[in-house]
């Protein structure tokens, strides 16, 4: 994972991860599929650092600056849930 300090980055990769959930879920993919876990996963994990570091106003920080590059979808918002109090 980037570190906290590069949001940025950490923005592009949930912006792209959301996208790549978007996709599958597009192909008819769901939650049984392989690549749908392992990026899963990975948001779960990127939550779980985010509120580590700094809570659920880190989560939405990174989530704020994702969507302000573009990211379009909700997948990010609802896989969270449950991260410290965050509710998607």
């Amino acid at each position: 994972m980037a570190p906290i300090s590069d949001l940025g980055t950490l923005a592009d990769e949930i912006m792209a991860l959301d996208g790549k959930l978007n996709a599958l879920s597009e192909e008819g993919k769901g939650m049984s599929d392989p690549e749908w876990s392992r990026t899963d996963d990975r948001l779960t994990a990127i939550g779980e650092e985010l509120h580590a570091e700094g809570g659920e106003a880190l989560m939405q920080t990174a989530l704020q600056l994702a969507v302000q590059k573009g990211m379009r979808g909700r997948y990010v918002e609802r896989h969270w849930t449950g991260i410290g109090s965050w509710m998607g």
